[in-house]
């Protein structure tokens, strides 16, 4: 497998593989976007900001190590640069993960911070994502979860391409609650809106 180490969407937006020189960006993205991601995310519900930051990471590295798909940083700014001043921030991650070989399906999942939300920059990474999982990954089948509550998510999906299939009754605990995931798929069959 090919591996690709950032994909750049615009001149200041870019997909970079996670790393764990990304911890101290990572603490500072969640820190920033605690409320809205505890509302939204079950990763989130519980659990220290640092924790989480660690865990992304380790999830990043485990992936990379055992060729199971990528796990990405949404950066905007000048990320990497060399020009003095050049600053960057990390507003999002985009992941493909448990990626299942034999049967060419991974499954897709990704944040955004609140902020960064309605400017086309969670469309421009799917749409990558999607790209780069049937192209580079040689994908049959792309699947995602989300939260049926979740609206931003929903819309991204669907925009992008993404049926729904299932209703999946009480899938995560947010708090003290269970709630409802939708799932969703694309095939590399189906006509490709990450073409457009």
């Amino acid at each position: 497998m090919k591996r690709l180490h950032s994909i750049r969407l615009e001149n200041n937006l870019i997909l970079r593989e996670t790393r764990s020189t990304n911890l101290t960006k990572l603490i500072e993205a969640i820190e920033a976007n605690k409320d809205f991601f505890r509302t939204v995310e079950f990763w989130m519900a519980e659990g220290s900001i640092e924790d989480h930051a660690k865990l992304l990471v380790e999830k990043a590295e485990k992936t990379r190590r055992e060729k199971t798909g990528a796990r990405f940083g949404l950066w905007l700014g000048n990320p990497g640069g060399t020009k003095s001043g050049s600053k960057s921030d990390l507003i999002g991650q985009f992941n493909i993960f448990d990626m299942d070989k034999q049967n060419k399906k991974a499954e897709v999942g990704y944040w955004l911070a609140e902020n960064h939300n309605g400017k086309g920059y969670a469309s421009k990474a799917l749409r990558a994502l999607i790209k780069f999982g049937f192209e580079e990954l040689k994908l049959h089948r792309l699947e995602a979860k989300t939260a049926t509550t979740n609206r931003s998510s929903i819309r991204l999906l669907e925009r992008t391409g993404f049926q729904r299939e299932a209703l999946l009754r009480g899938a995560f605990k947010i708090g003290n609650r269970f709630v409802d995931d939708y799932l969703y798929s694309l095939l590399e069959t189906d006509k490709r809106k990450d073409k457009l």
